[in-house]
Parts: C-alpha cells; structure tokens; sequence
C-alpha cells in the first residue's frame, strides 16, 4: 500500500513479490547472555544454558572494548542450567518441560573455546551514526558453533508510535556531531538558546532547543515552551530526563562542554532516541516528532494491575484515558512548582502564606482526582533534595551529597510544618468527595519514620475514609530487612522505586552523567534485591508496585517480575502501551511451574 518510490521503471507487480518467514529455532545453547553496544564499548552478560536462567544467576559480565580483554570480566556463580527438553520443537510453550542439571563449570571457561571474532564483527556493525547504541540477546551452541545473535533492538528503547527514523540530512552540511544518551525519544531542528550556569532561562515562544549544563525541575514553565532539550548533566534516570519524557519533549543529557561548544541563535538537529546533535549551516526548522497516543491494550485476567506516573494536571485527562489501575506516583515536587513563584516552599511557610501554598496544592490535585476517579490517585509526598531547588528564593543552602541529605520522611521531623500543610490540603480534597487519594511516603529511611508520618495521618483524620492507604517507598536497602516490621507499622502497600534502589545498591549517584554506565537497573544485586522485596511481600500478603524508569528501559525485566508475583507496575504516559504489551507476553508463557534458584548469598528465602 506504500507509494511506489523505485524510480522510473515499471512498479512491480504483487506477483513479483518474495515472501519469507523468519524463524529463529529455541534450541539447547552452551551458553546465551546479553548484550549492550555502544561506539568503542561493550558490556555483556553470559550464563550457561537458556536464559530464562538468568533471573536465577549472578551472570560473568564484562564491560570494556571490544578486544574483551581479560580483566574486563567479572567473574559470577550459577547453580542451575535450564534448557528446553531436547527432542521437543515448541520449546517455548508453557507446557514443555525444562531440563534443570547442575552447573559443572564456570561460564567463562566454556566461552574461552568459543570463536569470538566473527561474533565481535558483527556486533561492530549494528553501529552507525543515526544508531550509535543497541540491545541485544546473544547464544553459543557449543562445539564449533559461530556466536549468534538472536536478537537486537534500537538503545534506549522506545515506546510504540514514536517515529525514530533518522532524520533526513544527507544535503546538510554537518560540521559538528555530538553524541550524547539519549533519553526522551522524538526529533528536532530548531535554533539553540544555550543558558550558562546559574542563570534561568527566559520563557520564549519561539522554536527552540534549551542548550543547559544542568535542566532544573523549576524551569518547569521554560521547559512546556521548548522544542527540545541538552543538558551537560544528568542521567537517563535523573528527574530532568524523566520531566521530558513526560512532557513528550525530546532530550539528550550527559554532553560534557555543551554550553561552551554550541551557541545561541545556530541551528541545531537533535535525536532524542539515538542522543546525536549536529550542527547545521542552514536555518531549517522541523516540527517536534513526539509520541503519539497508543491503542489501548486489554490485560488478560490475573496480571498485575498497570499504573501510571504522572506529575502535570495538564496531563491528566489525556493519561487518564489510558486502561490503568490509576495513578501509581504523583510527583509532588513538579506538581508545586508552577504554583510557588520561585519561592521554596520553606519560604512560604516564613512568610506566613501556608494557607495560600495549601489552596494551591489543593487546586492542582483536584483536577488530576476528578479525571481518574473513582480510581486510586498515590500523592507521593515532598521529597525535597536542596539541589533540584537551590534556585528559588530560601531555598536552604545545597548540600555535598544532596542525594543522601535531608530528603524523604526524615526531613519531615525537621519541617513538621510544610508536612501538616500536605495532609491538610489532602483532607480538604477528601471532604471535597476526592475519596480516591492516597499517600506515598518517600525514601523511608527508618521504622521510626513511618510511625512518625502516621501518626501525623491519624491525627489529620485522612485514614477515617475507608479507601484512604497509605504506602510507602520501598528505595533504601534497609527496607530489605525490615519490611514485616513496616507492614506491622501500618504500612498497606509498597512502592518499589528502582531509581534509587539501584543507585544506593551501587553506590552510584544517578544524576552524574560520567557514572551512567554504573547506573545498571539490571545488575543482579539490583535484581535479587528486587525479588527478596516481592518474596517478602507475597509471604505478608503486602501489595507491590514498582514505580521506576526500569520497567520501559527493559521489557524483559517485566516478565521476571510478573512471574514473581508482583501485583502492579506504574510507568510514565509514554511506556504504558510498551510495558501493557510486556505484562500480556509475560501471561502467555507463564513459567511459574519452574522453580528457579536464587542466586548464592540471596537472603529472600
């Protein structure tokens, strides 16, 4: 149905058309593992059998150069091998057995016979200026087998219906390129407005793209009239990223000198997805390629409830036309700041106008409650991290380590005030007939804390309305060995935030673009933390969400969890039809029948 576009000759006719069907046979593999491609970099992960055994194993991973030199890996432990039963030619339905032997040798000295080379071309040749990153899924089957891809997608992957074909340049004059990571999908050409440090960017009507060592979440009113977005700083993961996202405009973070390189009023051509800008002689304009809305997808019985993340009430209606549970994580930090005329909330509160911020906060929650009613809306508290808000007016001074300062429930003790003003303004919109809010507490850091906010909740009345919860944030690793006595504490849900779950697992400050390559959603820590977390929960019969950018970033992460039993998983707009699509594959080839063993040193027992 295309148009014919193969020049002058004759249009071929249907009977001149070949038809092939790829088949890629699910057979017994020595070893499969996966794989990331960037230009010069290289990060695999390798366990021995299939790789539903993945989420049963510390995998070898190896990060450097292609040459995989030999102090790039790190070595894992495995204590199961699964394959499909040999003989059998549908091994991936649900009903065909899986052989389970014990693991005899290490991964890495079965690999070290293998034939590496041609597998190395290869993957340099999914490399090329318009895709500069990819995932991938890879196996060995032993003997004088070739490695084989079995499967390679586009880095970072995005969601249906954005158009991610690169855009036209051959008749460009590029003089410069840059590659950043791309992290808010779609395509621009527009002049760049390039903010130094410590300034605010002006609100300006005009196409442009917002050139900015670090985009700030107060530039909120600047960022809805952008056409796109660089910034210096920041991560895949950072809120900055994940604001663009939201808002469907492209964004490319982790560009070091982006400031001092690229200059006002020049024409720049960004892709979100690839993360590439170039520099162009010509003074084209193109209209902003963002996400369309997806068809909707209907989940099969007994899967996980789907949420969505959402931080505008502009946003609301449109998000609310999507078959979710509800809204899994309202940002209250981006949701104030179009109400705070660049004062900090603490500021307020100095001022004597507690009572003006709390009719404020009032008036930008009812609309996102009326749109989803009578489904549950989570108002995820302030988690203030003095950073994001250095620059409004008494804003506290930054910290050296904003990420593990004076954030989350623990702030609470020290600013009582702004936290009463919150469950005041909840209980306002509870007597207003919004009986479907809900309260998220963030970066629980303690016992002690919860009871603390709870205690505050009984005593402002909200648990005296019988759909009123109260969860919290499952992020900082104590949780792990504490949950019982939270459940205990009243909690009714969690809400597991593998942001920063990960980043304090790892050590790595998710806002540091040097350190995105540490920042691994996937590492095994990460992961058996994530399922002693859901194995906990289903022995205490406690509700689980995940709330994260992992979810969109790894599909496959998806049917592990599903096959764990969590009960919900919220995600921005952008990655409902995406992960929708996931939790659907994930119920069709349910392996639950199949235990897995956990990885050694697990204590989720």
């Amino acid at each position: 149905s295309r148009r014919w576009s193969g020049g002058t000759g004759p249009r071929p006719s249907p009977q001149g058309l070949r038809m092939a069907v790829l088949l890629q046979p699910m057979v017994p593999s020595q070893i499969t593992g996966t794989v990331h491609l960037r230009p010069h970099q290289l990060r695999l992960q390798a366990i021995q059998g299939s790789l539903q055994g993945l989420t049963a194993a510390i995998p070898d991973r190896y990060q450097g150069s292609y040459g995989l030199e030999p102090e790039g890996w790190q070595r894992g432990t495995q204590d199961w091998v699964y394959q499909p039963t040999p003989g059998t030619h549908q091994a991936t339905n649900p009903d065909d057995p899986l052989v389970v032997r014990p693991a005899l040798e290490t991964t890495l000295e079965a690999l070290a016979s293998a034939p590496l080379s041609p597998f190395i071309q290869q993957l340099q040749r999914c490399i090329t200026p318009h895709q500069p990153a990819w995932y991938g899924e890879w196996q060995w089957r032993g003997a004088d087998a070739p490695l084989q891809l079995t499967q390679v997608l586009p880095w970072p992957l995005v969601p249906p219906g954005v158009d991610t074909t690169p855009i036209a340049s051959e008749s460009l004059a590029t003089p410069q390129r840059w590659l950043g990571r791309g992290a808010a999908p779609g395509q621009a050409i527009a002049p760049a407005l390039v903010v130094s440090a410590g300034e605010n960017p002006p609100i300006h009507p005009e196409p442009h793209i917002l050139v900015a060592a670090q985009i700030l979440p107060t530039w909120l009113p600047q960022l809805t009239t952008a056409t796109a977005l660089v910034s210096e700083q920041g991560g895949l993961t950072s809120h900055a990223a994940i604001l663009a996202r939201e808002l469907g405009i492209p964004a490319v973070v982790g560009l070091p000198h982006a400031t001092q390189e690229m200059h006002t009023g020049e024409t720049l051509r960004l892709d979100g997805g690839a993360g590439i800008i170039e520099r162009l002689d010509t003074a084209l304009s193109l209209p902003t390629a963002r996400p369309v809305a997806p068809d909707p997808i209907a989940l099969p019985a007994g899967a996980p409830e789907l949420w969505v993340n959402l931080t505008q009430p502009e946003q609301a209606a449109a998000a609310a036309q999507h078959s979710v549970a509800g809204v899994g994580l309202l940002r209250s930090e981006w949701l104030l700041l179009a109400s705070l005329e660049q004062r900090h909330p603490y500021q307020w509160l100095v001022d004597g106008e507690a009572a003006t911020l709390q009719q404020r906060l009032v008036a930008q929650l009812t609309p996102i409650l009326a749109a989803f009613a009578p489904r549950p809306v989570r108002y995820r508290s302030l988690d203030l991290r003095s950073h994001e808000m250095a620059n409004l007016r008494g804003a506290p001074a930054p910290e050296a380590n904003p990420m593990l300062g004076m954030r989350g429930t623990f702030s609470y003790h020290q600013h009582p005030d702004l936290f009463q003003l919150e469950l005041a303004a909840l209980r306002q919109l509870q007597q207003a007939g919004h009986d479907n809010v809900q309260l998220l507490l963030p970066f629980v850091r303690t016992v002690e804390e919860f009871r603390y906010c709870q205690a505050q909740v009984q005593a402002m009345g909200l648990d005296a309305a019988a759909p009123f919860q109260l969860w919290m944030m499952a992020e900082v690793p104590s949780v792990l060995f504490l949950l019982s006595d939270y459940q205990a504490a009243g909690a009714d849900g969690i809400a597991i935030g593998t942001n920063d779950l990960t980043q304090l697992m790892l050590g790595v400050d998710r806002d540091q673009a040097a350190l995105s390559d540490a920042f691994d959603e996937t590492h095994p820590a990460v992961q058996a933390a994530i399922s002693q977390l859901l194995t906990q929960a289903q022995s205490l019969g406690l509700p689980t969400c995940i709330c994260g950018v992992a979810p969109s970033r790894y599909p496959s992460l998806v049917a592990n969890w599903v096959h764990q039993g969590i009960t919900g998983i919220s995600v921005d707009v952008a990655a409902v039809s995406s992960t929708a699509q996931a939790m659907v594959a994930a119920m069709a080839k349910d392996h639950s029948r199949v235990t897995m063993a956990p990885p050694k040193g697990w204590a989720g027992q």
